[in-house]
């Protein structure tokens, strides 16, 4: 009879021990779950602010190729503007004669 006695306690605490274990392995699974729903978010935040950012830069981009043609084209009619009005002097080229052959 104390076999039985024994045997009922044996289970009864592996019961409780498997119950609590359970308990346990839930409350840590509710934790993982909430987690990982915190990670999705922070990364789908992450995404879509570098989508943006993607975008902005094609923007800036495109904005600095358009910008940048005006102001090629406005230097470029500066440098005309102010290069004709002061262009260094033209030096006149003198011609060099031949000396005639001297007589000795």
């Amino acid at each position: 009879m104390s076999e039985i006695v024994q045997a009922d306690i044996f289970f009864f605490i592996t019961s409780i021990t498997v119950i609590v274990f359970l308990g346990v392995l839930l409350v840590v699974g509710y934790y993982i779950i909430l987690i990982v729903r915190d990670v999705q978010h922070v990364t789908r935040r992450a995404k879509d602010a570098s989508d943006g950012l993607v975008q902005d830069f094609e923007n800036a981009r495109a904005h600095m190729k358009h910008e940048g043609s005006r102001l090629i084209s406005f230097v470029s009619s500066a440098f005309s503007f102010f290069g004709r009005s002061k262009s260094a002097p033209q030096k006149t080229r003198v011609k060099k004669t031949k000396p005639k052959d001297v007589v000795e």
